[in-house]
C-alpha cells in the first residue's frame, strides 16, 4: 500500500477487512481517529472571553518580536546612529509640540536604546522576546506543555513589572501589569480546557 494516501489505505482496508483478511481493522482506524483528534490544532476563539485571550496572546508576541527586532538593531547599528534616527523622526514634531504623546515616546526609547547599548541588553531583549514569540505559537498551537512554562514565565515579568511600577511608576507599565494579570487568568483558565479535553480524548 505505498504511495497510497490514508483515506486510500482505509478503504482498502475496509476491503480487506470484508474478505475476513483484516480482522485488525477496527483497531487501526480508531487508532487513526485518536491521532487526528491529538494533532496539533491552533486556537480558535468561540467566546468573547477566548477572543480576548487569543488578543492578549497576539499583543504579547507583538511585543516579543519588537524585542527582537531591538536586539538586532541594537546589534547591527551603533548609538550614534540611533541617536540621529530618533531626532530626525521626532524633530518637527517636538518643535510644534513639546509635549507630543508618539514624539516623546519615540524619544525615550531612542534614548534609553542608545543608553542600553551593550551586550547584556542585546541578550536581554533576544531572550525575552524568544521565549515570549515561542510561547505564544505554542499556546496558539494549544500545547499542552506550553502552558505551565507561560504561567511561570508571565509571573516572573508580573513580580518585575511591578517592582518597576513601585520604583518608577509609568502609565505604560501600568497598562503592561494589568496586562498580564489578565493574560495569566486567561491562560489558567483555557489550560483547564485544554486538560479536561485530553482526559476526555484518551
Amino acid at each position: 500500500m505505498l504511495g497510497l494516501g490514508q483515506e486510500e489505505i482505509e478503504k482498502e482496508l475496509f476491503r480487506l477487512s470484508r474478505d475476513g483478511s483484516y480482522s485488525i481493522l477496527p483497531v487501526i482506524v480508531n487508532d487513526m481517529e485518536k491521532s487526528k483528534k491529538t494533532a496539533s490544532k491552533w486556537f480558535h476563539p468561540k467566546t468573547l472571553l477566548d477572543k480576548t485571550y487569543e488578543i492578549g496572546l497576539v499583543i504579547k508576541g507583538v511585543d516579543g518580536t519588537a524585542e527582537l527586532i531591538g536586539a538586532l538593531l541594537l546589534w547591527l547599528v551603533p548609538a550614534s546612529a540611533i541617536l540621529s534616527l530618533t531626532k530626525a523622526l521626532t524633530r518637527n514634531e517636538l518643535a510644534n509640540d513639546p509635549h507630543d504623546f508618539t514624539a516623546t515616546h519615540i524619544a525615550h526609547l531612542g534614548n534609553e536604546l542608545a543608553k542600553g547599548h551593550n551586550l547584556f541588553a542585546i541578550l536581554f531583549l533576544a531572550t525575552h522576546g524568544l521565549v515570549k514569540v515561542a510561547l505564544v505559537i505554542a499556546l496558539l498551537q494549544q500545547k499542552l506543555w506550553a502552558y505551565p512554562w507561560a504561567l511561570g514565565v508571565l509571573g516572573l515579568f508580573l513580580v518585575y513589572q511591578v517592582y518597576l511600577l513601585i520604583v518608577k511608576p509609568t502609565f505604560g507599565m501600568a497598562f503592561l501589569t494589568v496586562l498580564d494579570i489578565v493574560i495569566i487568568g486567561l491562560v489558567w483558565r483555557e489550560w483547564q480546557k485544554v486538560k479536561e479535553e485530553a482526559l476526555t480524548q484518551a
